[in-house]
């Protein structure tokens, strides 16, 4: 019986899903996302990697650092896009914020500029500058605990993409 509230629940939630233009992990992982940004992890978190190792602690300072080196020395243009978009990085991250954010050059007046949110807060490096093909990049600082597994799991499969094994 437990089985068929279950199936029915999830036929109508589909349906209403379907509606919204959503599929049933689309829903799921806004759902995920908008809670956990509102309430915090509700549990402890560790992302395994594939060969099932727990993943280590990874400072902000940490962080910000890998994400210039990747910038610098050969993150993919896709990549790079990708990490300008804030609803990427919500869906990847679990950020509020774009990772990176583009500054018209590396002048700390138009540095300023784009560090900022809308209410005036800091959310970017104003001493860690990405460049990349001429363009400068400031580079996110708001990664808090919850983040940091995503990053780690992000990180380890942009660099198989950026530096396959060879057999």
């Amino acid at each position: 019986m437990e089985l068929n509230i279950e199936q029915d629940l999830l036929n109508e939630a589909t349906q209403l899903f379907s509606k919204l233009g959503l599929t049933t992990e689309q829903a799921i992982r806004i759902f995920l996302i908008k809670s956990i940004s509102s309430n915090g992890m509700p549990f402890p978190m560790v992302i395994d990697d594939q060969d099932g190792s727990k993943t280590p602690y990874i400072t902000n300072n940490q962080i910000t650092d890998t994400l210039l080196v990747l910038v610098e020395q050969g993150l993919p243009e896709s990549e790079l896009l990708n990490l300008q978009n804030s609803d990427y990085c919500k869906d990847v991250f679990a950020l509020s914020f774009a990772v990176l954010k583009h500054a018209k050059s590396n002048q700390q007046a138009d540095i300023k500029a784009v560090v900022q949110d809308v209410k005036g807060h800091n959310r970017y490096s104003t001493k860690k500058v990405a460049r990349h093909n001429g363009q400068y990049y400031v580079i996110c600082t708001q990664w808090t605990d919850r983040h940091r597994a995503l990053f780690t799991h992000w990180h380890n499969q942009i660099q198989r993409k950026i530096s396959p094994v060879s057999c």
